[in-house]
Protein backbone atom coordinates (compact mmCIF):
# COMPACT_ATOMS: atom_id res chain seq x y z
CA UNK A 1 0.00 0.00 0.00
CA UNK A 2 3.03 2.22 0.49
CA UNK A 3 3.13 2.97 -3.11
CA UNK A 4 -0.40 3.51 -3.85
CA UNK A 5 -0.44 7.30 -3.51
CA UNK A 6 1.74 7.56 -6.14
CA UNK A 7 0.06 5.06 -8.75
CA UNK A 8 -3.36 6.71 -8.00
CA UNK A 9 -0.93 10.12 -8.85
CA UNK A 10 -0.56 8.79 -12.13
CA UNK A 11 -3.99 8.69 -12.89
CA UNK A 12 -4.28 12.38 -12.18
CA UNK A 13 -1.26 13.37 -13.95
CA UNK A 14 -1.68 15.62 -16.88
CA UNK A 15 0.35 13.39 -19.27
CA UNK A 16 -1.83 10.43 -18.23
CA UNK A 17 -4.62 12.68 -19.14
CA UNK A 18 -3.73 14.05 -22.65
CA UNK A 19 -2.50 10.27 -23.07
CA UNK A 20 -6.38 9.08 -22.46
CA UNK A 21 -7.24 11.96 -24.84
CA UNK A 22 -5.20 11.10 -27.66
CA UNK A 23 -6.39 7.38 -27.44
CA UNK A 24 -10.15 8.84 -27.17
CA UNK A 25 -9.77 10.95 -30.31
CA UNK A 26 -8.33 7.82 -31.88
CA UNK A 27 -11.37 5.65 -31.04
CA UNK A 28 -13.72 8.49 -32.02
CA UNK A 29 -12.09 8.70 -35.31
CA UNK A 30 -11.37 4.96 -36.16
CA UNK A 31 -14.89 3.21 -35.10
CA UNK A 32 -17.15 6.78 -34.36
CA UNK A 33 -17.47 6.00 -30.87
CA UNK A 34 -16.63 8.62 -27.94
CA UNK A 35 -15.03 6.62 -24.91
CA UNK A 36 -12.81 8.54 -21.95
CA UNK A 37 -10.16 6.36 -21.60
CA UNK A 38 -9.15 2.64 -22.19
CA UNK A 39 -10.59 1.61 -18.51
CA UNK A 40 -13.95 2.31 -19.79
CA UNK A 41 -13.52 0.57 -23.36
CA UNK A 42 -14.98 -2.54 -21.55
CA UNK A 43 -17.92 -0.75 -20.24
CA UNK A 44 -18.92 0.95 -23.59
CA UNK A 45 -21.32 -1.78 -25.40
CA UNK A 46 -22.02 -0.01 -28.85
CA UNK A 47 -19.25 -1.91 -30.38
CA UNK A 48 -19.15 -6.25 -30.53
CA UNK A 49 -16.10 -7.38 -27.64
CA UNK A 50 -14.03 -8.37 -30.77
CA UNK A 51 -13.89 -5.30 -32.44
CA UNK A 52 -14.04 -3.44 -29.76
CA UNK A 53 -10.40 -5.18 -28.10
CA UNK A 54 -9.21 -4.66 -31.94
CA UNK A 55 -10.11 -1.03 -31.73
CA UNK A 56 -8.33 -0.31 -28.63
CA UNK A 57 -5.31 -2.56 -29.21
CA UNK A 58 -5.19 -0.28 -32.52
CA UNK A 59 -5.55 3.46 -31.07
CA UNK A 60 -3.06 1.89 -27.66
CA UNK A 61 -0.46 1.10 -30.74
CA UNK A 62 -1.09 4.74 -32.49
CA UNK A 63 -0.62 6.63 -29.55
CA UNK A 64 2.37 4.47 -28.04
CA UNK A 65 0.08 4.17 -24.56
CA UNK A 66 2.14 1.30 -22.70
CA UNK A 67 5.07 2.79 -23.37
CA UNK A 68 4.14 6.53 -22.26
CA UNK A 69 2.36 5.30 -19.01
CA UNK A 70 5.22 2.83 -18.21
CA UNK A 71 7.33 6.21 -18.35
CA UNK A 72 4.61 8.27 -16.16
CA UNK A 73 4.52 5.35 -13.50
CA UNK A 74 8.19 4.84 -13.59
CA UNK A 75 9.06 8.98 -12.73
CA UNK A 76 6.33 8.17 -9.94
CA UNK A 77 8.09 5.12 -8.37
CA UNK A 78 11.43 7.02 -8.93
CA UNK A 79 10.16 9.35 -6.73
CA UNK A 80 8.64 6.76 -4.05
CA UNK A 81 12.12 5.09 -4.08
CA UNK A 82 14.22 8.16 -3.13
CA UNK A 83 11.13 9.47 -1.00
CA UNK A 84 11.41 5.76 0.62
CA UNK A 85 14.76 4.86 0.73
CA UNK A 86 15.03 5.29 4.78
CA UNK A 87 12.20 2.74 5.86
CA UNK A 88 13.22 0.75 2.96
CA UNK A 89 16.84 -0.08 4.81
CA UNK A 90 15.29 -0.16 7.87
CA UNK A 91 13.24 -2.63 6.35
CA UNK A 92 15.90 -5.21 5.36
CA UNK A 93 18.14 -4.29 7.85
CA UNK A 94 15.12 -5.85 10.07
CA UNK A 95 14.77 -8.57 7.47
CA UNK A 96 18.30 -9.54 8.28
CA UNK A 97 18.58 -9.57 11.74
CA UNK A 98 15.26 -11.73 12.11
CA UNK A 99 16.76 -14.33 9.57
CA UNK A 100 20.14 -14.36 11.44
CA UNK A 101 18.27 -14.46 14.56
CA UNK A 102 15.38 -16.80 13.77
CA UNK A 103 17.79 -20.43 13.87
CA UNK A 104 18.78 -19.50 17.63
CA UNK A 105 15.03 -18.60 18.50
CA UNK A 106 13.55 -21.52 16.84
CA UNK A 107 16.14 -23.73 18.90
CA UNK A 108 14.78 -22.70 21.97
Amino acid sequence: NLTLPYVNAVIHDSRSQELDQAWSACMKEEEGIEIASPALATIDTSLEPHQMAVADAQCREQVNYEEKTREILNSYLTTFLSEKEGLIDQLTEAKKTAEQNAPEILAN
